[in-house]
Order: C-alpha cells, then sequence, then structure tokens
C-alpha cells in the first residue's frame, strides 16, 4: 500500500484506522434494532476527535461530542429522559 500512494497518513488511515472505525460502527449499531430504538455509548479514547475519524463517523449518523467526565452522567441520564 505505502508504495502505491506514497503517503504514509493515507496508508495507516486505510490500512488501520478505517477497518477500526468501522469495526466501532458496527459495535455501536448493535445497539439499535428498530427506528424507535435509541442508544448513548461513552467512547474513551480521544483520537475519535481526530477530523478524519470525526467526518467518518459522522457520514454514518453518529454524533460525537467531548463532555467533561462530571457532567457525564447528568448528560446520560438527560438523553434518556429525552427517549
Amino acid at each position: 500500500m505505502f508504495a502505491r500512494t506514497r503517503d504514509r497518513v493515507k496508508a495507516w488511515r486505510h490500512t488501520y484506522v478505517t477497518p477500526a472505525i468501522m469495526k466501532v460502527i458496527q459495535a455501536l449499531g448493535r445497539s439499535i434494532r428498530s427506528e424507535r430504538d435509541k442508544a448513548i455509548a461513552v467512547l474513551l479514547d480521544e483520537r475519535f476527535f481526530d477530523k478524519y475519524i470525526l467526518n467518518v463517523m459522522s457520514s454514518y449518523g453518529y454524533k460525537i461530542e467531548e463532555i467533561e467526565p462530571k457532567l457525564l452522567k447528568n448528560k446520560i441520564l438527560s438523553f434518556f429522559n429525552k427517549a
């Protein structure tokens, strides 16, 4: 792959990052079985704020937001109270 692209970043994304993102998307999708289902997931890795990863995740309809740890409990409770 590297020999063809001559771009290490593109090669890394294609070989490692994209398959990893797809596995996360697949795992997140398992929590939704019908149109009425709602779910929240906590992704504890700052790499999800990489522009490339944010773009891929948003293209599948996922919204990623950074939440202060002390506000996480209230955010989760608020999400389920709206559901």
